[in-house]
């Protein structure tokens, strides 16, 4: 809860426009040029979680893409099958269906889930995957 907690409390100060670097002086004309960073979602994340923290890896990454204003895929890991349950009916009972989806399974889903285009991946676990 802390991690929802930090980013409502900053949600505003990141998601506003802020000043960019004016780059070179000389080739701006004074008080008129207007050069601004505006935060823009990625699109579609996915968050594949390992079986040792198989909470908080798996949430607190998607609570931040959320932050971000970004659908997920939520991949948690089949080696802890009532986390991953619980994760599936988490999302299924608070989270809107047109912007999360939970995939479950072993290694023939995760392949199949991994040929699809994300815009984000977020992976905890071993290098093999």
């Amino acid at each position: 809860t802390s991690e929802i907690v930090h980013c409502f409390e900053h949600i505003e100060e990141w998601a506003a426009e802020r000043p960019a670097g004016l780059g070179n002086p000389l080739n701006e004309v004074q008080g008129l040029d207007r050069r601004a960073v505006r935060p823009t979602p990625k699109g579609v994340t996915l968050t594949m979680s390992a079986w040792n923290f198989p909470i908080s890896l798996q949430w607190v990454p998607v609570i931040n893409a959320v932050a971000a204003g970004n659908c997920c895929f939520l991949k948690p890991s089949e080696l802890s099958p009532a986390t991953a349950q619980l994760v599936e009916d988490m999302a299924a009972s608070y989270l809107p269906s047109n912007a999360f989806k939970v995939v479950q399974g072993g290694i023939p889903e995760t392949t199949d889930t991994l040929a699809l285009k994300f815009d984000h991946i977020t992976v905890t676990g071993s290098s093999f995957v």
